[in-house]
């Protein structure tokens, strides 16, 4: 009877020594499972602090603009050279053109998208001698650092109506400047506005 009692403590204690040890185990894997999800989520969160950073450092993107000999076309570069373009959208005032005018690669403003909307206009108010300026929404997809993104602005177009003889007046394209940066909402409403105010 002596024998059972001890055999049977032995077994008692086996099976206690063996329920510690996956306890143990499984602890331990519990512990080893936290610290990998919390290395993990560290990570994740520096990655997305260094982009962050990345964007709250790169630079402001901003068109230059150099019209042609014959003012019939600016061409648009961006201020640095490393934010290429890829393509643009141009909105224009309703009473100029209705619709937007979309460009891919070759990035640029032409005056036969608008002239005939120039001059219906010009002879609806006339206007004033010298350079004039016809607000233009601007949508520029780009590249900085790998990443594509957009930049939506009103641009002023710099512009002149030269007379010509038993002919329409010649719009003459003279430049581009910056009038809003980063529009936010609606860009066609935004040029409708800087339009009207003029």
């Amino acid at each position: 009877m002596s024998e059972n009692a001890s055999s049977g403590r032995k077994s008692w204690w086996t099976w206690i020594r063996v329920s510690e040890v996956v306890g143990v185990i499984a602890v331990i894997i519990a512990i080893l499972n936290f610290w990998d999800s919390h290395q993990e989520r560290k990570a994740t969160d520096q990655a997305r602090q260094a982009a962050d950073q990345r964007a709250a450092i790169a630079p402001a993107f901003v068109l230059v603009a150099a019209a042609d000999a014959n003012g019939e076309r600016i061409r648009l570069t961006p201020v640095h050279a490393d934010q290429p373009i890829q393509s643009q959208q141009f909105i224009f005032p309703t009473e100029i053109r209705a619709q937007p005018v979309e460009t891919a690669g070759s990035a640029r403003i032409e005056a036969s998208w608008f002239e005939e909307g120039l001059r219906k206009a010009a002879g609806k108010g006339g206007g004033d001698a010298g350079d004039r300026r016809l607000p233009v929404g601007v949508t520029t997809t780009y590249l900085a650092d790998g990443d594509t993104r957009i930049d939506k602005a009103v641009y002023d177009i710099g512009y002149r109506l030269e007379p010509r003889m038993l002919r329409s007046d010649r719009v003459v394209l003279v430049g581009l400047s910056i009038a809003h940066r980063n529009v936010r909402g609606d860009l066609k409403a935004a040029v409708e506005q800087a339009y009207k105010a003029r």
